[in-house]
C-alpha cells in the first residue's frame, strides 16, 4: 500500500483498519444514541481507517477523500464528522472546520473534543465576540469532561489573555491536579507569577516545567526573561549555556542569548553567540545584520562593514544595511564610500532622512559647517514633521557654539509639536549647555512625566544634580531606576559613580567608574572621572594615565561639543598640575 515504507507505525494501523472490519458488523462502533437504521459500517469504518492512515502519513488530499467516502457511507456519524474538523484545521480552512464540528456536537451532544476544538477556531479570531464564544464552548466541553486537562490549559490560556489571572491560575491549578506532570501547567503557572512580578515563584514553575520535558522551549524562554528580569544575569548564562547544549544548533537560543547579553551591555559576549548563530545559519543575512550592528557600537568598524558589506551582497536593497555600512565607512575616514552607499538610499525609504543627516555630518566633518547647515534647512523645509531633522540641525548649532539658536528652532518646533519627546529632550539637553540648568531639569522632568520609562532622561536629572553636588540621595534614585531600565549602559553607571564621588566615598566611587570604563569603548567624560576618583585615593600616576589617555581621545576627535571643549579645558588643567604640559 503507498506510504507504507515510510511510516512503520502503518501496519499497526493496518492491523486498527482490519479490527474496524471484524467489529464494525457487531455493532462495536454503534452510537447508542443513534437509531438503529442500517447502514453499511463495514464500508465506513474501512474509508475512516484508511483516512487515519493518509493523515498519519501527511498525504492530506487522500485524507479527506476516504473521509467524504466515509461520511457519504455513515451521513450520521459523529465521530467521521469530528475527525473532518480536525483535517479543515489541519488544512486551515475554519469555516468548515466549524461546519463539521458543529454537525458533530449536533449527532453527539457529549462530544467534548468536539466543542473544545471548536472553541480552538472561535479563540483564534481577533474579535472579542468570537473569543466569547470560543470560551463559552470551552466552558460547555469542560462541563461534559470535568478531568479533560487540555480544556482547563485552554481555558487557562484564554484567562491569561484576558490578563484575568486568579482565573487563569485556577484553571492551570485544576489542570494539573488532573495530571501534575503536565509541563503546559507549570508553564502557564510560570507565566501567571511572571505577570504579579513574583519572580521567583515564576522561576520554579518554568525550572519544573522543564524537569518535565527538558526541551519544552517556551519554558525555557519564560526562565531566562524571568532571571533577566530579576536581575540574576549569571543564573540566566548558566541557562542558555545549558540550553546550548540540549538544544545546538538551534540558532534561536543563539540570538535570544546574543540580545540579552546586548542588553546588558556585555558586547563582547553577545557578538560570540552572534557568531554562533551564524555557524548554525550560515546563510541567514538578518544574523549578518545584527553582528555588524554589534561590531558598530562596540567601536570595531571594520568587522562592521565586512558583516554588513555581506548583507547588501545577499540583500541589495536592505536601506538600514547601506545607512550602517555608512556609517561604519565614516567612522574609519571613508568618506566617499560612505557618500556613495547614502546616496544610494531613495527618497521614501525609511532610511531616507537618516542618509540625509549623516551626509550633512560628512561635510562638517570636512570643515564645511556651512554646507551642512545648509542641507539641514532642506531638510526640515521639506520635513517639517520629522524630528531628526529639527534634532540633527539644533545639535549641529549646538557644536557651532550657538545654543540660542538651537533653543530657538525646537521652540518653534515644539510649538506644533510640544508633545514630542525627542525634541524636548533635545531642548533640556540646550539649557544644560546654556547653564540654564533650572529649566534643563524642569523640560526634562515633562519628557519622564510624558514617559516614566525614558532612562535617559532619568540619568540626566540625576547626574545633573551629581556634578553639581546637589540632592545627591534624589539623584542616586534617578540614577538607580534609569539603571533598572537600563542595566550595562556604561553612562548611567558612570553617572552613579559621580555621585559617590561627590558623596567623599571615593573607593566606591572608582568601583563604578572602572566598571564602566570596562564595558564602554573609550570614553574620554568617564576616563576624566576614573582619573579624578584615583587622584582623590592618592594614587596619582593612575591618575595621570586616565587623564592623558582621555586627552588623547578628545584630540584625535574631529568634532567637539560643548562639554568636550570643557573636559578638554579641566585635563590640560589636571595635567599642568602634575607638570604633564600636554596642551
Amino acid at each position: 500500500m503507498y506510504g507504507l515504507k515510510k511510516f512503520p507505525e502503518k501496519k499497526l494501523l493496518l492491523f486498527f483498519l482490519l479490527f474496524c472490519l471484524s467489529c464494525a458488523g457487531t455493532g462495536f462502533f454503534v452510537d447508542p444514541n443513534r437509531g438503529l437504521e442500517s447502514v453499511d459500517q463495514e464500508s465506513a469504518y474501512y474509508y475512516f481507517a484508511l483516512s487515519t492512515l493518509y493523515l498519519q502519513e501527511g498525504d492530506l488530499p487522500r485524507a479527506v477523500e476516504n473521509l467524504e467516502m466515509a461520511e457519504r457511507t455513515d451521513p450520521r456519524s459523529s465521530e467521521i464528522k469530528y475527525r473532518f474538523g480536525l483535517v479543515y484545521m489541519i488544512l486551515n480552512m475554519p469555516e468548515k472546520a466549524i461546519a463539521k464540528f458543529t454537525q458533530s456536537i449536533v449527532l453527539d451532544p457529549a462530544n467534548s473534543p468536539a466543542y473544545r476544538d471548536l472553541a480552538r477556531i472561535y479563540l483564534a479570531y481577533p474579535a472579542e465576540t468570537m473569543k466569547k464564544r470560543g470560551k463559552k464552548f470551552l466552558l460547555k466541553a469542560a462541563e461534559i469532561d470535568p478531568e479533560d486537562k487540555e480544556t482547563y490549559l485552554l481555558l487557562c490560556a484564554t484567562e491569561l489573555y484576558s490578563s484575568n489571572l486568579e482565573k487563569a491560575e485556577q484553571y492551570a491549578q485544576k489542570s494539573l491536579s488532573i495530571s501534575p506532570t503536565d509541563v503546559m501547567g507549570h508553564f502557564y503557572l510560570g507565566s501567571i507569577a511572571s505577570r504579579r512580578n513574583d519572580l521567583d515563584t515564576a522561576v520554579k514553575h518554568y525550572k519544573r516545567a522543564l524537569e518535565i520535558q527538558r526541551t519544552y522551549y517556551p519554558a525555557f524562554v519564560g526562565l531566562v526573561e524571568t532571571l533577566e528580569k530579576a536581575k540574576r544575569i549569571e543564573e540566566a548564562i548558566e541557562q542558555y549555556d545549558s540550553a546550548i547544549r540540549k538544544f545546538a544548533p538551534y540558532r534561536d537560543v543563539f540570538i535570544s542569548y546574543g540580545n540579552m547579553l546586548y542588553r546588558n551591555r556585555r558586547l563582547e559576549e553577545a557578538i560570540k553567540q552572534y557568531r554562533n548563530a551564524k555557524v548554525a545559519d550560515p546563510d541567514n543575512p538578518e544574523i549578518k545584520f545584527r553582528t555588524g550592528l554589534l561590531y558598530l557600537e562596540s567601536g570595531s568598524y571594520e568587522e562592521a562593514v565586512g558583516e554588513l558589506e555581506q548583507v547588501l551582497t545577499r540583500l541589495p536593497a536592505h536601506f538600514e544595511a547601506k545607512y550602517y555600512s555608512a556609517v561604519a565607512h565614516t567612522k574609519l575616514g571613508r568618506y566617499s564610500r560612505s557618500r556613495k552607499l547614502l546616496d544610494s538610499i531613495p527618497e521614501g525609504s525609511p532610511f531616507h532622512v537618516d542618509a540625509v543627516v549623516h551626509r550633512a555630518y560628512i561635510h562638517e566633518l570636512e570643515g564645511s559647517a556651512q554646507k551642512s547647515i545648509e542641507i539641514l534647512k532642506a531638510l526640515y523645509e521639506k520635513n517639517p514633521y520629522e524630528s531628526k531633522a529639527v534634532n540633527s540641525l539644533g545639535e549641529l548649532y549646538g557644536r557651532q557654539g550657538r545654543q540660542e539658536d538651537s533653543i530657538s528652532l525646537y521652540g518653534r518646533y515644539l510649538e506644533k509639536h510640544p508633545d514630542d519627546e525627542s525634541v524636548l529632550y533635545s531642548l533640556a539637553v540646550s539649557y544644560y549647555y546654556s547653564d540654564r540648568i533650572p529649566e534643563a531639569i524642569s523640560v526634562m522632568g515633562d519628557v519622564i512625566g510624558r514617559n516614566p520609562e525614558n532612562f535617559d532622561a532619568m540619568n540626566f536629572i540625576g547626574y545633573t544634580y551629581a556634578e553639581r553636588g546637589e540632592k545627591l540621595d534624589y539623584a542616586e534614585e534617578l540614577i538607580n531606576k534609569a539603571l533598572d531600565l537600563a542595566p550595562g549602559r556604561a553612562y548611567i553607571i558612570d553617572s552613579l559613580g559621580w555621585v559617590y564621588y561627590q558623596r567623599g566615598d571615593f573607593t566606591k566611587a572608582l568601583e563604578y567608574l572602572l566598571r564602566a570604563s570596562e564595558i564602554s569603548p573609550p570614553d574620554p567624560a568617564i576616563l576624566e572621572h576614573v582619573g579624578a576618583a584615583y587622584e582623590k585615593l592618592g594614587k596619582t600616576e593612575l591618575a595621570v594615565e586616565n587623564y592623558t589617555r582621555a586627552l588623547e581621545l578628545l584630540d584625535s576627535k574631529k568634532l567637539f561639543t560643548v562639554e568636550d571643549k570643557k573636559i578638554r579645558a579641566r585635563l590640560q588643567e589636571k595635567l599642568k598640575e602634575f607638570g604633564r604640559d600636554e596642551a
